[in-house]
């Protein structure tokens, strides 16, 4: 109905035309004298020497007719006159490679199959279909056309006539191993197969040749069926390793593997029992000795190994508290303590069994649970004597001494070398400021005689 009213306008725009010339009042002796310019006139000088131009005969000249708007139809075009064409209409599927109807299928029903054709005289190898695609899209090597009875002979096919022969089925060998592709089947002539062909298809992995009936399963496990009866690394003959970090022969009993058999020792050891696998010398063949370690990993420690008692010793004076001490090994170092005790003051290095008893200290310095004992001096005010040297501790004990004669003749005053009928008694105790300690610097003394020499003395004075 549209394409019926652009004609009708076509035709009345022409009448006009031909009844509307433009005279052009100009004169002219040919027609190219009226040319002016536009591909849409006729421009001819008449007899009387003027311009006339009419509209050409030509429909791309009309202007453009107005639409009238009519119902929408399925046909391509804008019958309605609203700018879209064929609305509302149903979408029909084409072969294009999308999905036109929305239906979530491409191209559904209208694509063909595509045979392979090797020999490339147009006809395909029924048996082979390389694609389904839209009809007239084939490219080098396949056909729309099947029928091939040799698709290896461009001068074999239906239209030449297929020479009689008896066919079989024959399948790919892509690997060479002599099985061939189930999937990848072709029919030649019996006996006469493409290279690369075999008559069996019980290869399960064309693509390894170390893959088919008859070969034997792989070991490590490759998760592989490499002999194709279905079965994956049946027949494997395998062992449990365990890893040996340390070299000594043992595994580690947790950390362990299975392994194929007679695996490169890389993959472990076969003897585990190690209790600890970052020590070469720890093993269950190692001898235990006496270190705080389970040397032969039997879950005891140091067992049958010498050991003794060592006691500590604070002071450093070579004897032990008694109270504190330790089983250790027996050649353990000093550090761990000594072996013998009886230390009764382990804070003083002159406190200990054997020591020499000092007279008026007030302490056992032997440890034998009795103090000042053997001390025979007495008090004096009178004469006195220099500290006795520290053989004489013993007897008369430190500090500055004097003799009482009582009866007997006195020496003199001063310094007493002898007490025959006397006693000998402390006279710092008596006299305490007038006999102190002094930091001699030129020899070390023992003025208050309490067995410290002055440069050692934490009671010095320091002279200047």
């Amino acid at each position: 109905m549209k394409k019926m009213m652009m004609v009708l306008g076509f035709v009345m725009l022409m009448v006009l035309g031909c009844e509307m010339s433009d005279i052009n009042s100009g004169e002219c002796v040919v027609s190219e004298d009226c040319d002016d310019g536009d591909d849409c006139t006729v421009d001819i000088c008449d007899n009387s020497g003027v311009c006339q131009h009419t509209l050409a005969n030509n429909p791309e000249c009309l202007p453009e007719p107005e639409c009238v708007p009519v119902p929408e139809t399925c046909n391509g075009e804008d019958d309605d006159c609203d700018g879209e064409v064929d609305e509302g209409c149903p979408v029909v599927e084409t072969c294009n490679g999308i999905d036109d109807d929305g239906d979530g299928e491409t191209d559904e029903g209208l694509v063909v199959p595509y045979y392979v054709d090797r020999d490339g005289d147009g006809y395909g190898d029924s048996s082979f279909i390389v694609a389904h695609q839209c009809p007239g899209t084939s490219v080098t090597g396949q056909s729309e056309v099947g029928g091939d009875c040799n698709d290896f002979d461009v001068a074999i096919h239906p239209d030449a006539g297929c020479p009689p022969c008896e066919t079989a089925a024959y399948y790919r060998d892509g690997d060479g191993d002599g099985y061939g592709d189930v999937t990848r089947e072709e029919h030649f002539c019996v006996g006469a197969p493409m290279a690369g062909y075999v008559e069996n298809a019980d290869d399960c992995n064309d693509s390894d040749s170390a893959i088919h009936p008859g070969a034997s399963e792989t070991c490590p496990y490759d998760g592989l069926d490499n002999d194709c009866d279905g079965l994956t690394d049946e027949d494997v003959v395998t062992e449990i390793r365990y890893r040996d970090e340390d070299g000594d022969g043992y595994g580690d009993p947790e950390l362990s593997a299975i392994v194929c058999l007679n695996a490169s020792p890389e993959n472990g050891v076969r003897v585990t029992g190690d209790c600890d696998d970052g020590d070469a010398s720890i093993n269950p063949d190692a001898t235990e000795v006496c270190n705080g370690k389970d040397d032969d990993c039997d879950g005891e420690t140091d067992e049958g190994t010498a050991k003794e008692i060592r006691y500590r010793d604070e002071d450093g004076d070579g004897l032990g508290n008694p109270l504190l001490w330790s089983i250790v090994c027996a050649d353990a170092s000093i550090a761990e303590g000594v072996r013998v005790a009886g230390d009764c003051d382990d804070s003083n290095a002159r406190v200990h069994p054997g020591a020499l008893e000092l007279c008026h200290d007030e302490i056992d310095n032997d440890c034998d649970f009795g103090v000042d004992e053997g001390c025979q001096c007495t008090w004096s005010t009178r004469y006195y004597r220099d500290c006795p040297q520290p053989s004489d501790y013993f007897l008369c004990g430190v500090g500055v001494q004097e003799c009482d004669y009582g009866s007997g003749p006195a020496l003199g005053v001063g310094l007493i070398t002898d007490c025959s009928g006397g006693s000998w008694y402390l006279y710092h105790e008596v006299y305490p400021e007038s006999y102190r300690e002094q930091c001699d610097s030129s020899e070390p003394v023992d003025n208050d005689c309490d067995g410290i020499y002055s440069n050692e003395d934490p009671d010095c004075l320091i002279v200047e």
